[in-house]
């Protein structure tokens, strides 16, 4: 069996306001007695936190998620994961459905809400702080 790791990016807001408690408490639980690790990523670099919960030297705002993610995936490379499911904190699981679902098989599964081949705008904010699109 492949080692999953539910890489749940969160926010110090999100943090204070117990959502990483809440997911501890419901699917969480479910999640770990299935054998499947949970972690909650956060930007900021330095501060306290639990076991499961990993600082990532990245921004914590919410235009930063793009760094965030790619921040993620460079801690989680090179670990004993075999796979990788990214969420945010408003994200519901039935990790015994998750591990039912043949992700094994793929290299990327996503989701994304426009037509195949269709441009939208999409602005950011670059490493120098400027926005982009």
């Amino acid at each position: 069996m492949s080692k999953l790791l539910v890489a749940v990016k969160s926010c110090n807001q999100h943090l204070d306001l117990g959502y990483h408690q809440k997911i501890r408490e419901t699917w969480g639980k479910d999640a770990k007695a299935l054998g499947i690790e949970t972690r909650f990523f956060l930007g900021g670099g330095m501060g306290k936190n639990e076991s499961d919960e990993v600082r990532l030297d990245c921004p914590d705002d919410y235009h930063s998620l793009p760094w965030k993610t790619k921040a993620i995936c460079m801690w989680a490379t090179g670990k004993v994961f075999d796979n990788l499911f990214l969420c945010d904190t408003d994200t519901f699981i039935v990790p015994s459905k998750l591990l039912a679902c043949g992700f094994e098989g793929y290299d990327y599964v996503g989701k994304i809400d426009r037509t195949f081949g269709e441009t939208f705008p999409y602005i950011a904010i670059d490493r120098e702080g400027q926005k982009t699109s």
